[in-house]
Parts: structure tokens; sequence; C-alpha cells
């Protein structure tokens, strides 16, 4: 397929990281429909579906979707509000770094519940607000550009402007995600421990030891949550 590489290195591991995580907590195993809630150009959608052979659907906004993809996942563009499927419709739902740039996360959240069927995760995961730093663990940017975007983001700090609604790439903190995710499921488990030690299994034990401190924090870049409706 024709995936860039540094594309396939970057959203291989998040996908498998998710996929290892919601099986804890599905209560059917067998997966027959996933959503991808800002699905970009389709890279992830088309991982998801080499991975777990189930229908993938994608949605995002404005993009162009190459044609090949649309022999393998089911990729369209959306109005940014209404998700356009019925209710009760999938298995789980994944929506990776897309609620930070939403108009409405509360209105997004409740859509995903909308279409998810009883007990059904939603796996959701954004920038977290409280970091030092960020940008370093991703893979297809220079160094130059996340050193860029750490400083932009602390100058965002200091004039009081780090939030979404002022176009910075800030994300929530644990508390303010809880809150927005309990309005919409019945229950909420924070799975940012298990993301990365699944996703960098040599730096578990540190991680282990980051967690006990509490220093998750402020050290690591992003929250995951798993809601399930």
């Amino acid at each position: 397929m024709q995936i860039p590489e540094l594309a396939r290195d970057r959203y291989t591991p998040q996908i498998k990281a998710f996929i290892h995580i919601i099986r804890q907590f599905i209560a059917n195993p067998d997966i027959q429909r996933i959503l991808v809630v800002g699905c970009g150009p389709g890279y992830e959608a088309v991982i998801m579906q080499e991975l777990l052979g189930c229908r993938v659907f994608g949605v995002d906004l404005n993009q162009q979707y190459e044609t090949w993809m649309r022999s393998f996942v089911q990729l369209q563009n959306y109005d940014g509000i209404a998700l356009p499927f019925k209710n009760n419709v999938f298995d789980a739902v994944y929506s990776f770094h897309v609620l930070e740039h939403a108009c409405d996360p509360a209105l997004l959240l409740a859509e995903i519940s909308r279409v998810l069927k009883p007990g059904a995760p939603a796996y959701i995961g954004v920038p977290n607000r409280s970091r030092m730093l960020a940008y370093f663990g991703v893979r297809d940017k220079s160094f130059k550009s996340k050193l860029r975007q750490n400083i932009k983001d602390w100058q965002a700090r200091l004039q009081g402007k780090f939030h979404n609604e002022f176009g910075a790439h800030a994300g929530f903190t644990q508390a303010e995600l809880d809150r927005l995710m309990k309005k919409y499921y019945t229950r909420i488990y924070p799975v940012t421990h298990l993301y990365y030690s699944d996703k960098h299994p040599l730096l578990k034990p540190l991680l282990t030891g980051v967690f006990k401190l509490s220093l998750h924090k402020i050290m690591l870049p992003s929250l995951y949550i798993v809601g399930i409706k």
C-alpha cells in the first residue's frame, strides 16, 4: 500500500497501543466497525484496517483522499459538527489528537457517544496542557521544528493564551478532560500509563516511577482516556 514510510513509522505504534488498550475494555472481542474521527489523509484508518481486518470508517474536514484508499476503508469529509452516521453503529471510536481542534469539544464527544454501541469504548488522545515539553517523540518532524513549537507554546503560556480557543495546540489538563468525558460516558478510565508503556516497553520501569511520583502530570506530553458509553 502506498503509505509513506514516515507516516507508517509514526502511526503504527500508536494504533497498536490503541488496539491493546481497547481490548481490555471492550465487551465483544469481535470488533467489526471502527470509526476514526479526525483521520487526516487516511493513513491511520488504512493501517488500522491492516492490523484489525475489520471495517474502518474515517472522517475529517476538507481532505483530498487518495483513490486507492477507498478500496480499503470508507473515508469522507464532514462538517465538523454532526457525524454522518446513525446511532449505535460502531464497536469503538478512535480520536487521536483531534478534540483540541474542535470548535465545540463537548459536542464532538456527544456525537462520538451517539454513534457508539452501548458498552462500546471511545478512545480519546489529547495534548497535556500541563506539560513542560512536547513534540520530541514525533518521528516525522525535525528537531528544529519541535524546538520552535515548544518556544511558541511557552510564549502563549507567558501571554496567558495557552488555550485551544486562542489557536494554541494546548490540549487539556486531566481534570478538564475528565469533566468533559463524564458528561457523556457512564465510565471513564485514564489510560495514559497504558499507552506510553505499550508504545515504549523498554521505558516501562522508568514510566512506573514517573507515575508513582506523579511526575507524569508535567512530564508526559499527552493524555489518553477511554470512555464507555
